[in-house]
């Protein structure tokens, strides 16, 4: 089945199903903008915005959907970059966990590092 959002047309770089629900999501400047469709009434659900660090345009987040939560990382840090760690409640939009990924032990004559992230899992 087409979906349309009336006259606009919908441009997309994630798309993940959930329960009855389908999340069309973009990376803005702004953050991650999800866009929910519920199935059974053929209607979109209020947009949200979640404020995710990326440190590429051309990245998106790691997105995984289980238990009505949404759980999304950023692909990647280094010494200069930030990576993001968010967990939100599907049903109310709130944020269960905010935080970041970061270094230990870190070696004295360390000077650089890269970290990617390929995958996400939620248990």
């Amino acid at each position: 089945k087409e979906i349309s959002k009336g006259n606009q047309q919908l441009n997309v770089e994630m798309v993940f199903m959930y329960s009855s629900t389908i999340y069309f999501m973009n990376m803005t400047t702004n953050g991650l903008e999800i866009q929910p469709y519920q199935i059974d009434n053929e209607k979109f659900s209020t947009k949200q915005m979640l404020q995710l660090n990326i440190s590429e345009e051309n990245d998106l987040p790691l997105v995984k959907l289980k238990n009505n939560k949404m759980y999304v990382v950023s692909p990647y840090k280094d010494v200069n970059t930030e990576a993001t760690i968010l967990m939100v409640d599907l049903k109310t939009w709130k944020i269960g966990y905010e935080g970041t990924i970061e270094q230990t032990n870190v070696r004295e004559n360390q000077e650089d590092y890269s970290l990617y992230i390929h995958s996400l899992d939620a248990k």
